[in-house]
């Protein structure tokens, strides 16, 4: 298995536009928090302007990986039971701020890439980022910063780093084309920075979002996922399906202890 780029989900921000709406990210501990700027935002006018991007996939994997220092995962617990009281609250899921994306793009602005995407950045207050393309959009821009997703109880933060991978067959006939494409196709890919492979970080724009975007990767974890047919009790209930939370945490340690063997 050869790498063919990475990521991880954070948050993009912009520290001074966030100021001046006395927001203060580093001060920000927990998903609730995240969610209670946003609504801050979105109560200010600025619903435009950032984008909170899939609420319910957020918190439930926030849960799930902030866990994992137990070995066991395990949803009858008090933390996820307080999480599915607070998605299905007044605040939660389907509070109008939830759903806002960010609503502006370079293209808005009647500049090229260039110049669009610096406009965009100096408007932006926060946004999720969960891909390389997210990335490329804001590089270069010097007043942007990021972090990783705040976890559902507070805490510390541990990124989750995904990434595309080539596999190689080694009974593949003619192996030694099979060896010769897989080295030019990984060689391109640590070569082209949007793909973030690379750990020379000379390669990458020079700026705030670069760094602290390595930090991520360093303090990250990689893992693998897992589908989302698992967690179908979950979604059911917080899209108003009714039932009881305890009955949702038991289908869940039921269906994912299958699926992990446990």
């Amino acid at each position: 298995m050869l790498p063919l780029n990475l990521r991880t989900e954070c948050v993009v921000y912009n520290e001074e536009n966030l100021r001046k709406e006395n927001i203060d990210m580093e001060q920000i501990g927990s998903l609730q928090e995240w969610y209670a700027a946003g609504k801050k935002l979105y109560e200010a006018g600025k619903e435009a302007y950032y984008g909170l991007n899939y609420p319910t996939d957020t918190a439930l994997y926030s849960y799930i990986y902030s866990g994992e220092e137990t070995g066991k995962l395990d949803f009858n617990t008090e933390a996820f039971l307080k999480l599915l009281d607070f998605l299905t609250g007044e605040e939660g899921y389907k509070a109008a701020y939830w759903h806002l994306g960010l609503g502006i793009t370079w293209m808005d602005y009647g500049a090229d890439w260039e110049e669009g995407r610096r406009l965009l950045a100096g408007d932006l207050y926060m946004t999720a980022a969960d891909t390389e393309g997210d990335y490329a959009r804001y590089q270069g821009c010097e007043e942007l910063h990021a972090r990783g997703i705040p976890p559902v109880e507070g805490g510390k933060e541990t990124a989750q780093v995904t990434g595309d991978i080539l596999i190689l067959n080694p009974n593949a006939p003619n192996k030694e084309d099979v060896l010769r494409f897989a080295a030019d196709v990984s060689r391109l890919a640590i070569e082209k920075p949007e793909n973030w492979v690379s750990s020379d970080e000379t390669i990458y724009p020079q700026d705030a979002l670069t760094k602290d975007i390595f930090a991520l990767y360093e303090e990250g974890i990689v893992r693998f996922g897992l589908p989302t047919e698992l967690f179908t009790a979950y979604y059911d209930y917080i899209g108003g399906a009714g039932g009881e939370a305890a009955d949702v945490a038991r289908e869940l340690n039921r269906t994912v202890g299958m699926y992990l063997g446990e």
